[in-house]
């Protein structure tokens, strides 16, 4: 899968979200590379990370949502990492 030639991040930012509002983990699950508009579809990835906008009678919430589709091995693996990182920053 062709990958953008940003560089990978361990940590995510709100401005790496601003560039980018789409990312993944990499292939070897040590961190993060963004996802371009010409790359192939959402569902050809076992994780994604993706910046939202919730939206309520009352309130709009800025959040990112995680989609992972992963066995129980890369699950626990995923949270660990983003356990480490204390959330994203």
């Amino acid at each position: 899968m062709a990958r953008l030639n940003s560089p990978r991040r361990i940590l995510l930012s709100e401005e790496d979200f601003k560039i980018h509002p789409v990312w993944t983990w990499d292939d070897e699950h040590e961190g993060y590379l963004p996802i371009s508009e010409r790359e192939p579809s959402p569902d050809n990835y076992d994780i994604l990370l993706i910046k939202a906008q919730f939206i309520t009678n009352d309130h709009v919430f800025q959040g990112y949502l995680v989609r992972a589709l992963l066995d129980n091995s890369s699950l626990r693996e995923f949270r660990s990492s983003l356990a480490a990182c204390g959330s994203l920053r």
